[in-house]
């Protein structure tokens, strides 16, 4: 199909005997973006992607594209745009995928309007999952841009595009051109000798989060080669000294996922996160640095346990509210480093003292049991907790996908229960914990299993508006009709 062809699709035009063409959403250097209705999911709306003819004759580049996307179909995870179906019909090669109804970041930055740091922040922590989602499969995204980027109007962030260009075992899947990507967010060792691995979107990752402080690019210029220029012989501005509500913090954190030598970078988007956690904005709590964390949950805990002892108490000002923001002290006084190498551990003494006094203060409300599951994983490691899960169940409430891959498959029953009789999956869908849905699904899980407080998990991710639970769901071909369920709660 032609670049002409494929941008000339009729709306109500069917493809593949399934997909109802509904408007044109865009064009890229691959080709055409529309919104179709999925005639067999009860016309729900999915993007479709079609290749130009350039890109599609090629049958060797058509078969590695083919294998990237299904590579991708690992990649489940709420930050990341899910992939569905892939084919070929005539001359038309295409595959669909998650329809985002929201505006990508690029859009949201032409506005020129201020956004707010700790929307700011939320956005690159989610930017930050759904690329380790990514580089957890094998596959680097290699053009990470504000346009590939979407804000959903629920109000999360969605990555797109990705595993379009490479894969971590070195093979190339496009040719077209000497560069492939957008120069204002390649890294350096990329435009110097044309090295391709994760640390290249961590680059990315950090110039996104420069230009949603800033506004601005951290290297600008006339044309592509004073960009490239400016990369290699200039330093960043450092965001804070654009922006005065920028925290200093923050600012060093951008700063070093964008360094010109890849060895100073965050090693991993999961690097990344555990700082950009540390600032403590999802909470809506100002945190400045990791250790001030800790010592406020020290100092909780002490007071609980002085009010359970009858002493008298007297309240204290908030460690952060004692710190002038301006001359906020950085993670190290040099370049930035994990905050796991720059905070000291605190004695086993302690980790157990304020644990106890957190079990004490839960034990009205909560089993101990409950309470651990319930911990965050930060929490988790602060105290040492190592939780070891023996049901998929007890993952599934907890939505550890990483510990349910680790779980042999020996006597594994995806379509286990509680002793209350709510299956793993139903939990899977009340916890919104998209990588256990599909983990469970693959794994043989009863898609249409009716739970105990009577309905099927597609219903039940329909009642909560858990969208993407729900595409995810009518994808693998689940029911909404209770009388339809082929099997019921024992």
């Amino acid at each position: 199909m032609s670049e002409k062809e494929a941008l000339n699709i009729p709306v109500g035009c069917i493809l593949n005997q399934r997909y109802e063409v509904v408007r044109a959403l865009g064009t890229g250097s691959m080709g055409v973006v529309y919104c179709c209705k999925d005639q067999r999911s009860e016309g729900r709306l999915v993007a479709m992607k079609i290749l130009f003819e350039e890109l599609a004759k090629d049958r060797v580049g058509v078969q590695r594209f083919r294998n990237e996307i299904i590579a991708a179909y690992k990649a489940v995870h709420r930050n990341v745009v899910q992939p569905f179906d892939y084919f070929e019909e005539d001359n038309l090669v295409a595959y669909t995928m998650e329809f985002v109804d929201g505006e990508d970041l690029a859009g949201i930055l032409s506005s020129k309007e201020a956004i707010d740091i700790p929307n700011v922040v939320n956005c690159m922590m989610e930017m930050c999952r759904g690329v380790q989602a990514i580089h957890s499969t094998g596959i680097i995204h290699r053009d990470l841009k504000p346009e590939n980027v979407m804000l959903a109007k629920s109000g999360e962030i969605k990555i797109m595009d990705f595993g379009i260009a490479k894969s971590l075992d070195g093979k190339k899947l496009t040719e077209h051109g000497a560069l492939l990507g957008t120069v204002e967010y390649m890294s350096p060792e990329y435009l110097a000798d044309g090295t391709v691995n994760p640390l290249g979107d961590i680059y990315s990752l950090g110039v996104i989060g420069y230009e949603l402080v800033t506004g601005l690019l951290p290297h600008r210029g006339a044309g592509v080669l004073e960009v490239i220029d400016s990369k290699f012989n200039k330093s960043a501005v450092p965001p804070h000294e654009i922006r005065a509500d920028c925290p200093i913090v923050l600012s060093k954190m951008i700063l070093k996922a964008m360094h010109s030598d890849s060895s100073k970078r965050y090693q991993s988007a999961r690097a990344f996160l555990q700082d950009l956690v540390t600032l403590g904005y999802q909470t809506g709590v100002r945190i400045p640095t990791a250790e001030l964390k800790r010592q406020h949950l020290d100092d909780l805990a002490a007071e609980a346990l002085a009010e359970t002892d009858d002493a008298a108490t007297s309240s204290k000002p908030e460690p952060w509210s004692m710190i002038d923001e301006a001359s906020e002290t950085p993670l190290s006084t040099g370049e930035l480093t994990d905050v796991a190498g720059s905070v000291p551990v605190r004695t086993s003494q302690r980790r157990v003292t304020s644990l106890a006094v957190l079990l004490i203060l839960g034990i009205t409300f909560l089993s101990y049991e409950t309470i651990l599951q319930r911990l965050s994983d930060f929490e988790r490691s602060l105290y040492g907790v190592e939780m070891k899960p023996s049901t998929l169940v007890g993952v599934a409430q907890r939505c550890d996908f990483e510990k349910a891959q680790k779980m042999p498959p020996e006597g594994l029953d995806p379509n286990e229960r509680d002793s209350s009789g709510t299956s793993a999956l139903a939990w899977a869908v009340r916890e919104n914990c998209l990588p256990m849905v599909n983990f469970l699904i693959e794994r043989g899980a009863d898609l249409n299993a009716v739970d105990v407080d009577g309905m099927t998990p597609l219903q039940s991710a329909n009642e909560k508006g858990l969208q993407d639970v729900e595409n995810l769901l009518l994808h693998y071909g689940a029911t909404s009709v209770v009388e339809e369920a082929a099997s019921t709660v024992p």
